[in-house]
């Protein structure tokens, strides 16, 4: 079992967590991009990236029709891209297929139920302080 815990030190509203995204081809190819700011999004279907990484990164787009995607301007049509997560440092990275979202200030990325719903999430907000979970046995 993998375990990710995370403990904020008020009652929290946005649930962040630091990822590590690596070029789909890893280990072949070496490219990373460090601590990713992502946020548990109980309310997307999908796992997004900042289009900035995708780029540098360069990874390599799907042939998967783009879907739409509400942000705070309005609809942006998304890609999807592999990628290989790595969402702590004592878990093995896995191969993901993650979704392009425009740039949104310091949140790089938002991890959406198509990992959630891979392991069991759990949220307790206890007094002046909230514990969030993640644990799985299928990454």
């Amino acid at each position: 079992m993998r375990v990710i815990t995370n403990q904020y030190g008020c009652r929290a509203k946005v649930l962040t967590h630091r990822v590590h995204v690596v070029h789909g081809d890893y280990p072949a190819v070496k490219r990373a991009v460090e601590n990713v700011k992502a946020i548990w999004d109980t309310g997307a279907d999908r796992t997004s990236l900042d289009i900035d990484i995708i780029r540098s990164l360069r990874l390599r787009q799907l042939d998967l029709p783009p879907v739409d995607i509400n942000t705070g301007n309005g609809v942006t049509k998304s890609y999807a891209f592999e990628a290989t997560l790595d969402l702590a440092d004592d878990w093995e990275p896995f191969k993901f297929t993650v979704w392009s979202m425009p740039p949104s200030g310091s949140v790089r990325m938002l991890i959406g139920m198509d990992v959630i719903t891979l392991g069991r999430f759990e949220v307790d907000s206890t007094g002046d302080r909230t514990i969030m979970r993640f644990a799985t046995e299928r990454l």
